[in-house]
């Protein structure tokens, strides 16, 4: 998130009379709605967990052969196969035209049977079948009809607030018609992986209707209450870079699976508040989402802090989400988020403009961002990719200026992000790669420019170093397992993690850094990284910066790079104490 920061004023050259003030930014603007991809697992990927397996129903008798005495022969010369919409045509033409123009007894017409009943239960359609109805023969023709299976019932059975008519439809979808056992069991490892999901059992039984199946499901649910509590020093040490986290949440509200959560974020120079509600509102599990964020910063780093500098930001947003492949190894899903965001700035407590682009000391923008999400999970790897486009839309009174050097809300904007967690061969380490990058055809205003610089860009460097309209940022961290010892029943988790990270970024047509080096921070550095009991973890960092940068303001624990955090979570109520 960026702030306003002393360093991002120009640096004074040697004749310089007065030191500029700093081009004010508040908490949110350099967040450039870098949204955080899918957490990777702490020290290594974990597999899907496998779930229940389903098992095979009984076939269909076959009772249509009765002309064929035991041991008779009878020649055919075709076989005609009907009732199949599962399979194409030309799969079981290849199967029946093996017993065409050729004398049949009884077992092989079993074996055919069962050819095609293969077929089917092959591809998932475990509960279908073919079966021979009753027939002469004496025409040389065999008919073959195939049942298809489907649900008589889904019973489902769960201990919390999941309504049984949600995961009855889903798995309904799921299993299709006829029933295929392979998409059932996809959806229900979904389930699994469900965090508000302790524990899934399925059961598919057959009923006395041949062709129905009974699918009978039990769910044991994690309670949806969430919390956590942190405290860390990533905000900008010009709103006082310690600062304390809450964050609440209510994974299904109503039962639907839908989920508000809230969090808010202290330090001595900033208040931030965000609230969000999500609701899957179809079958084919499309989400909407309604959000809001306010942020009142002021800086109170020397010697800024003598000029009341002062801001406020708001934003609201409605987000759409579409799932168009989902399984349990990978996940693709698009999105379109409507987005409105306003910031004011004040010096001596009056409207200031602190840069080029706001009037009056007022910022607004119209958005609209859509884009897509591709997860991939393995027993080895994890990958995670982003893309989205913003445009800034002349609407809701959005800043507009004339002058194309100067920036206001009428923009293009692309941003990409990358994240890879793998397992390596030898003793249990993980390597975490990332990268981020954004590049628009204008000039930017604050609350969208490209910051670099902190825990989650480039560590060993302040938070929001650099903050410019395009800029790409990457890292690679090794994480290499260290025995602890044991705590009573529990043995803490250490690694160390060896990191190097990089990053670039220049404005559209302005830069009031014109020398290259004041566009580049590159770091390699040391972490350490704890889980002390169950949810409580600490993570302390150094980076050691390659470049250089001169600072201005008041020391912080930032301009030694060090980066660290204590946070707990914890999922359930009562809250459960380590």
């Amino acid at each position: 998130m960026a702030a306003p920061t002393p360093s991002s004023a120009q640096d004074l050259q040697p004749g310089d009379e007065r030191q500029e003030l700093p081009a004010f930014r508040s908490e949110t603007e350099g967040e450039r709605q870098r949204s955080p991809l899918p957490e990777v697992p702490p020290f290594e990927p974990e597999p899907a967990r496998p779930g229940d397996a389903l098992p095979h129903l009984m076939r269909p008798e076959s009772g249509g052969t009765g002309a064929l005495e035991a041991g008779a022969r009878i020649e055919i010369r075709e076989v005609r196969i009907s009732g199949n919409t599962a399979l194409p045509d030309p799969a079981l033409r290849q199967i029946a035209s093996r017993y065409e123009n050729r004398p049949l007894g009884l077992a092989e017409i079993e074996a055919l049977r069962d050819e095609v009943t293969r077929a089917y239960v092959d591809r998932g359609y475990v509960t279908s079948g073919a079966v021979v109805p009753p027939q002469s023969l004496e025409d040389g023709v065999l008919d073959l009809q195939v049942v298809e299976g489907t649900l008589a019932d889904i019973e489902v059975e769960t201990d919390g607030r999941f309504r049984e008519s949600y995961l009855r439809r889903r798995l309904a979808r799921a299993a299709g018609s006829p029933v295929n056992v392979a998409s059932l069991r996809e959806r229900l490892l979904l389930f699994q992986q469900d965090d508000r999901i302790r524990s899934v059992q399925a059961r598919l039984l057959p009923t006395d209707e041949i062709g129905k199946a009974l699918l009978r499901v039990e769910v044991d649910e994690h309670s949806p209450f969430v919390a956590s509590l942190a405290g860390n020093n990533y905000t900008t040490p010009s709103l006082g870079e310690g600062s304390a986290e809450i964050g609440l949440g209510y994974g299904n509200v109503t039962g639907f699976g839908d989920a508000v959560f809230a969090d808010y974020r202290w330090s001595p120079g900033l208040h931030d508040v965000r609230g969000s509600y999500d609701i899957p509102f179809t079958d084919w599990d499309t989400r909407l989402e309604l959000s809001g964020r306010a942020t009142w910063a002021e800086i109170i780093e020397h010697p800024f802090d003598q000029l009341d500098i002062e801001s406020e930001t708001q934003s609201y947003a409605v987000g759409l989400y579409q799932p168009v492949l989902r399984s349990a190894e990978s996940d693709v899903e698009l999105f379109a988020h409507g987005e409105y965001r306003r910031i004011k700035s004040f010096l001596f407590g009056d409207p200031f403009s602190f840069s080029v682009g706001p009037e009056h000391g007022v910022a607004k923008l119209a958005l609209l961002r859509a884009g897509a999400q591709w997860t991939h999970r393995s027993a080895r790897v994890v990958w995670a990719v982003r893309g989205q486009v913003t445009g800034g839309l002349d609407a809701l009174g959005a800043t507009r200026n004339s002058d194309p050097s100067v920036p206001d809300g009428r923009f293009v904007a692309g941003l990409l992000q990358l994240q890879c967690a793998t397992r390596l061969p030898w003793l249990g380490l993980q390597l975490l790669a990332r990268a981020d990058g954004q590049i628009a055809d204008d000039p930017l205003l604050g609350l969208e420019q490209f910051s670099i610089g902190g825990r989650y860009t480039v560590r060993g460097y302040r938070e929001n170093q650099i903050v410019r309209d395009n800029g790409v940022v990457g890292g690679a961290e090794l994480r290499i397992p260290v025995p602890a010892p044991r705590i009573g029943d529990w043995a803490p988790r250490l690694a160390l993690a060896p990191f190097y990270d990089v990053g670039y970024a220049s404005n559209n047509r302005r830069d009031p850094f014109p020398r290259g080096e004041d566009r580049v921070l590159e770091s390699v550095g040391i972490g350490l990284l704890m889980e002390i009991v169950p949810r409580l973890d600490f993570e302390i960092y150094y980076g050691e910066s390659l470049r250089p940068v001169r600072q201005s303001g008041e020391w912080s624990l930032q301009d030694e790079s060090v980066h660290l955090q204590l946070r707990w979570g914890f999922h359930g109520w009562p809250l459960p104490w380590p």
